[in-house]
């Protein structure tokens, strides 16, 4: 079905060349200059034939796609999503993508990304017009136009806590808005009513024996996510409801919609007037009216609610976007964490340490230190040293000191000091390492030179003492030998 192949071409260079025939389709392309290479493409093509029948995209035009993918629309999707993604793809994506559907990858989607951002638009716009493009190509796939689509990633967008007002601000503008316009105000702060819902509600959704409010798909509407919701009514909302009730025996006969707050003419315009007017009244900033729903729902969870019933009040689908009312601030999610303010923790006993002669109380004031006079005086040394005894060394330094009486060590530097100059303050045939070894001038290496030296312990060190070239004391040993 495939092979590889390889040619010369005019320069010399060996090119390999990748070639399917298939059910009456011949396909030739070139893989590259390595076999390896031409080998593996050719196992990808065979896996586009596996799944799709075919080796290479159909050459079908973006906008010709665009074009079947909007009549598809016209069925499948909700009016409102599909007047949107109408709008994307003659505004933006049409002008932007002049090419065939199949030349459009990830390359040419970052530069789609690029232009756009520099118009300054934000970034929740943007994601909006990718998964337009998105939908586009996956519906390609579905048709058998394109083999796949390319990753198309997102950009990142910070989520910001919603704003609402406050129980404060909730009757200041309650208290300021129009009388007619109150009711309406006031059952979508305490139900969560979005704005086409609360323009498409009927007398017939609602119960009120149950004190239960529904909303449903209607003939010439359908709510978003188009299901069925269930909202119990407080006592807020019901007073609402109430005053509108009285509001259309007010109006009598010539009140014939079932509507329960009508339009002039049909479904209810845009209160953004009355909203705009209220706040600017009662003295609080200006809200949208999408605002009155996060009113409900940040309320609703500072009051203490679960966010499986915020939920299904506000008729999330993802839960992902109840948890945005939840804040760490809120009075009763403190209460629940203050709860662990009874759980009584032991103290922890620990043990007491051992003295030590170099604490806070007797340690020397900087500067105030004098070289060691004798052998025994042991503040030359350093805190946490492991020298047992308290031999003088200085951590930069090694003391100069005579040769005394030493036990020698089956150890002998073959020389360490070959090629190096010894530094004037080392006496001649002794250098002190510390922790009571001694490097000391062979006697027995005669005219050998040059001369031996060899690891020895002090004199003055006790026989009980446990000292051996262990391995660390070894490292110890080497490290000091490098200084030297």
């Amino acid at each position: 079905m495939g092979s590889v192949f390889a040619r010369k071409n005019r320069e010399g260079k060996i090119r390999y060349y990748v070639e399917i025939n298939f059910q009456g389709q011949r396909y030739r392309e070139v893989a590259g200059d390595k076999k390896s290479v031409a080998q593996r493409r050719l196992r990808e093509l065979e896996d586009r034939l596996d799944r799709g029948g075919k080796v290479q995209d159909s050459k079908v035009p973006f906008e010709v796609l665009c074009d079947e993918y909007l009549e598809w629309a016209l069925v499948n999707l909700a009016p409102r999503t599909r007047r949107e993604r109408e709008i994307v793809i003659k505004a933006h994506l049409k002008p932007f993508f002049t090419c065939l559907a199949g030349e459009i990858g990830v390359k040419e989607i970052e530069l789609y990304k690029t232009s756009r951002d520099k118009t300054g638009i934000a970034g929740t716009t943007l994601n909006t017009e990718l998964k337009v493009i998105s939908g586009i190509l996956r519906y390609g796939v579905d048709l058998g136009y394109l083999l796949a689509m390319p990753k198309i990633r997102r950009v990142k967008v910070s989520t910001k806590k919603p704003r609402g007002l406050s129980k404060e601000e909730i009757f200041k503008v309650l208290d300021a808005a129009s009388p007619d316009r109150r009711p309406m105000l006031q059952l979508m702060i305490f139900t969560g009513l979005r704005k086409g819902e609360l323009a498409h509600l009927e007398w017939s959704d609602i119960d009120f024996e149950n004190r239960v409010l529904h909303v449903q798909p209607k003939s010439d509407w359908t709510p978003k996510g188009g299901d069925h919701r269930t909202i119990p009514l407080n006592n807020h909302a019901l007073g609402a409801l109430r005053q509108a009730e009285s509001a259309k025996e007010r109006r009598g006969d010539r009140d014939t919609s079932q509507l329960v707050f009508p339009g002039r003419k049909g479904h209810l315009g845009d209160i953004r007037v009355c909203l705009n007017g209220a706040c600017d009244r009662a003295g609080v900033p200006r809200v949208r009216i999408h605002a009155l729903r996060h009113t409900f729902g940040s309320t609703m969870a500072s009051e203490g609610a679960d966010v499986f019933s915020i939920q299904k009040a506000m008729g999330h689908k993802d839960i992902k976007t109840t948890m945005i009312y939840v804040d760490m601030s809120n009075p009763h999610i403190r209460d629940q964490v203050d709860k662990l303010n009874g759980i009584v923790i032991p103290e922890e006993k620990r043990p007491k340490s051992a003295p030590n002669d170099n604490c806070a109380e007797k340690r020397q004031k900087k500067g105030t230190r004098k070289n060691p006079d004798s052998l025994s005086d042991s503040s030359w040394c350093r805190r946490r040293d492991l020298n047992p005894h308290g031999f003088p060394h200085h951590p930069l330094k090694m003391a100069c000191l005579p040769v005394p009486p030493c036990r020698h060590i089956s150890m002998i530097i073959q020389p360490p000091l070959h090629g190096i100059a010894r530094p004037k303050h080392f006496s001649k045939n002794c250098v002190d390492l510390g922790r009571g070894l001694i490097l000391s001038k062979s006697t027995s290496a005669g005219d050998c030179p040059p001369p031996l030296w060899s690891v020895g312990i002090r004199g003055d060190v006790p026989p009980r003492m446990p000292l051996s070239l262990d391995l660390p004391h070894r490292h110890y040993l080497l490290r000091r030998l490098r200084r030297v």
